[in-house]
């Protein structure tokens, strides 16, 4: 589905069951928990209201999953285990108009992994296991093009930063484990250095599947009032299959904290390092 078709659809009018919205002339669009009776001379194609889970990850993965049309098969993670976490086809739809909203409909998405260093002299990229990494000089022409400012690397150190700081863009560690729930510290900190940065901010870690697409859902939360299932499901429209296994729950379950956060930090409420202390998230939670 085209991005001019994901705004002509959150534009015509505000989205609500089983209302129809036109798509072209020929096509239309209707959320609705039933087949619809009314249409008995047009065709119908239907999907389920919820996505079901399915691990795809050993099946064709998520880098190919995105040449897939439309939005429902994006809204799986990218995960071997299913942790009872479901994204509804409302929440994906919801997150695309409040996208549009903030004007992020473009088609100039970048998804890539995670730049490494180890690459053959001369080589911009190398195809290993069939995923192609990148050298940061790879990057560097993008970023410049959309003016980054900062470059923060979640994962392992694979690369010399200088590669960035060469090109006056700042260059932030917070190191996490892949896959897993960031300390409150390091979410803290990524939404103080997003309200510091006067400018645009990339986030990376191994592959932009774990903690970097939980951390950008964080930010949606805490400063565009995003759902966390909203969050979750706008995230994966655009890195299909990100945020998996508890990181799914955990959004669920903190979110009205890291929004508070977000609306304490807006008016300035907030200490520069204090203020973990104010979202009631303890160091030893189970998280």
């Amino acid at each position: 589905m085209s991005v001019s078709v994901f705004k002509k659809m959150s534009t015509d009018k505000p989205f609500r069951e089983d209302e129809t919205y036109h798509v072209t002339s020929e096509i239309s669009f209707m959320g609705s928990d039933s087949s619809p009776r009314h249409f008995s001379r047009d065709q119908t194609l239907q999907t389920e209201p919820f996505l079901t889970y399915f691990p795809f990850c050993s099946d064709f993965g998520p880098l190919n999953l995105r040449m897939l049309p439309g939005v429902l098969p994006s809204s799986r993670a990218a995960s071997y285990h299913n942790v009872g976490f479901e994204i509804s086809v409302f929440d994906a739809w919801r997150a695309v108009e409040k996208a549009n909203r903030e004007g992020w409909l473009k088609p100039e998405v970048l998804d890539l992994e995670g730049p490494v260093e180890d690459i053959p002299e001369g080589s911009l990229w190398v195809d290993n296991h069939y995923v192609r990494m990148f050298h940061p000089r790879f990057y560097l022409e993008v970023f410049e093009e959309i003016r980054v400012k900062t470059v923060v690397r979640l994962n392992a150190p694979n690369y010399d930063p200088k590669f960035f700081e060469d090109a006056d863009m700042e260059h932030v560690d917070l190191f996490c484990e892949d896959c897993s729930v960031p300390p409150t510290q390091v979410i803290f900190h990524f939404l103080q250095l997003l309200q510091r940065v006067d400018g645009m901010v990339a986030v990376h870690c191994d592959t932009g599947l774990g903690v970097a697409a939980m951390l950008v859902a964080t930010y949606l939360i805490s400063f565009h009032s995003f759902t966390a299932r909203e969050a979750i499901s706008w995230v994966r429209i655009m890195r299909p299959g990100s945020i998996i296994g508890m990181q799914q729950l955990y959004l669920e379950e903190k979110e009205k904290v890291w929004r508070d956060a977000g609306k304490r930090m807006q008016t300035r409420c907030a200490p520069d390092v204090t203020g973990i202390a104010d979202l009631r998230i303890r160091k030893d939670d189970s998280w």
